[in-house]
């Protein structure tokens, strides 16, 4: 029986797909009963701590970092979604090739100037001696594996690069995807969820009227 590079990478890719879901989900499970027990009264609801560290504890405003700089801000979002448009290419690519133009042509746009920020903050890492120090290899090497996956999925849309070579690398992104800090994709959400629904519980978020600026940092 012939099997062919398409059949393949999308088995490559359902391979590690799995293996990525089961391993984030053994980290999770391991983490089970390291939360400390909350001591303090409640004075407030955990739920809506929740929404607010989700919605408008987000915004810039209330982000010490982002307020400061605000184009590196933009260029994390930019970056956002334009790996949200690459991981919607992949699965273009297995499922739908023959989408339709406009919407290949909006995500080709999305991958481009999410790789363009990409790069840009690669090169504001590389430039910057304070960040130089606090960066370690993975910070790279997440940085450089993104900016892959972006070029691939533009490449995937400019016709140029195959599905089957655009799945391979996304099959190798989700194999390393448990190990290092692309797991920041699955781990920020809990860990925001956790804090912002404990400050909903104490009473911090949502926070009171003039205070939104002091604890939203």
């Amino acid at each position: 029986m012939r099997v062919s590079l398409d059949g393949i990478s999308r088995g490559a890719l359902v391979l590690s797909a799995v293996w990525a879901v089961v391993a984030l989900a053994v980290q999770v499970w391991g983490l089970r009963g390291a939360r400390p027990r909350e001591a303090a009264e409640a004075r407030g609801s955990a739920v809506a701590g929740a929404v607010w560290g989700f919605t408008v504890a987000m915004s810039p405003a209330h982000k010490e970092s982002a307020s400061r700089h605000p184009i590196v801000f933009a260029l994390g979002l930019v970056l956002h979604a334009g790996v949200l448009a690459a991981i919607a290419t992949v699965a273009i690519s297995m499922l739908a090739p023959r989408s339709a133009p406009f919407v290949r042509s909006s995500l080709a746009v999305l991958a481009s100037t999410g790789l363009v920020a990409c790069v840009a903050l690669l090169v504001r890492r590389l430039s910057s001696e304070e960040l130089r120090e606090l960066s370690p290899l993975d910070d790279y090497l997440a940085n450089v594996v993104i900016a892959l996956l972006l070029a691939s999925a533009l490449a995937f849309h400019a016709e140029v690069l195959p599905g089957s070579a655009l799945r391979i690398l996304a099959a190798l992104l989700l194999l390393y995807l448990p190990l290092g800090k692309l797991r920041h994709a699955l781990f920020f959400f809990l860990a925001r969820g956790e804090l912002a629904a404990r400050l909903g519980l104490r009473g911090v978020y949502p926070a009171a009227r003039g205070e939104e600026h002091r604890v939203g940092r």
